[in-house]
């Protein structure tokens, strides 16, 4: 018989799937999530718990994504998404800056894994779309992604330039 209190499993940075579709779906579900959590008025439910970025970033990075945390920490509720977007149906997503990061390089990932800069959320309110950026620290991991930190939330835009102008690296119901 064992006594204790079973360790959380563990969390690493992880490659994305080969697969294009695979890739795809993932970042769809992370842009859902994104979505359901901006209606909501708060991303706090799709933030890396400080358990969750202790095993995936080295002690020094841990320290920059801490102090992003605190500088930004009035983006963790908002209030005009859940008025604005009431109504709305998740339509789909822009990602850019999405790479390969190796481990211990510019982010201070403990191993590999794949990396994503900012998110285009997109909206449909009926005939019309909204859509809005948010610009970050994403991590993709073996338990899907994982939002770091964020340096930016885009107040929610109908009809959004980039809907039809940003250069997407993944992209899926813009166009």
């Amino acid at each position: 018989m064992q006594v204790g209190c079973a360790g959380a499993p563990a969390l690493a940075p992880a490659r994305m799937p080969p697969d294009a579709s695979l890739r795809r779906d993932s970042l769809s579900d992370l842009g859902q999530r994104l979505f359901a959590a901006l209606r909501s008025g708060s991303i706090g439910q799709c933030v890396a718990t400080p358990f969750e970025v202790d095993q995936l970033l080295s002690p020094e990075a841990r320290l920059h994504v801490e102090r992003e945390r605190r500088a930004h920490d009035g983006f963790a509720t908002s209030s005009v998404f859940p008025r604005d977007w009431a109504g709305a149906s998740y339509a789909g997503f822009c990602a850019q800056g999405a790479r390969e990061e190796p481990a211990h390089a510019a982010l201070g990932l403990a191993q590999r894994g794949w990396v994503l800069d900012r998110i285009l959320v997109v909206a449909s309110l009926g005939s019309t779309r909204s859509a809005s950026w948010l610009e970050g620290r994403f991590v993709y991991t073996e338990a899907g992604w994982k939002l770091l930190s964020m340096r930016q939330i885009e107040q929610p835009r109908r009809q959004h330039s980039d809907l039809d102008l940003a250069p997407c690296d993944v992209e899926a119901g813009l166009r």
